[in-house]
């Protein structure tokens, strides 16, 4: 509530859809949709306002969501932070998805360099489209802007 009034809570833990082993980050959309990285389950799950499960994004696309945010036209960008143990084709990468969890662009890699991510631990997206990566183990902040409607590099 808008005084801070504890209002209710979902999930146990557990693998099974609505259940979270290490829920990471949160972020919420236009319509109300719940965004959570469930690190360790390797997937993002998706609830309305209300904590009813909706959907949950997973597979090689995912890797370990770290960190979860909602751009200005409703796209849903992820860190994932990597995992070597995992075999996964993104893994260190931000991923630019849709709301039906469709990926729409990557863009960074596993690094140090520019443009690299060491332990890519969370991301913001700002109004102007400009996302914004920051790092565990590389003790910095990258900025990314759009390059065209849609791309960032």
């Amino acid at each position: 509530s808008a005084e801070g009034r504890f209002e209710f809570e979902w999930g146990t833990k557990g693998k099974e859809p609505g259940q979270f082993i290490l829920p990471h980050g949160i972020a919420i959309d236009s319509t109300g949709r719940v965004y959570v990285c469930d690190r360790s389950n390797s997937r993002i799950q998706v609830f309305d306002a209300k904590g009813t499960f909706i959907a949950q994004w997973k597979g090689p696309q995912i890797g370990r969501p770290y960190g979860v945010d909602v751009g200005p036209d409703d796209h849903i960008y992820l860190i994932d932070g990597g995992d070597p143990s995992l075999r996964v084709t993104l893994r260190g990468k931000a991923v630019e998805l849709d709301s039906d969890g469709k990926i729409i662009d990557t863009f960074g890699s596993a690094g140090s360099g520019t443009g690299q991510f060491q332990l890519g631990h969370d991301i913001a997206v700002g109004p102007d489209g400009c996302v914004y990566v920051a790092e565990g183990t590389g003790a910095r902040v990258q900025k990314f802007a759009p390059t065209t409607p849609g791309k960032l590099r």
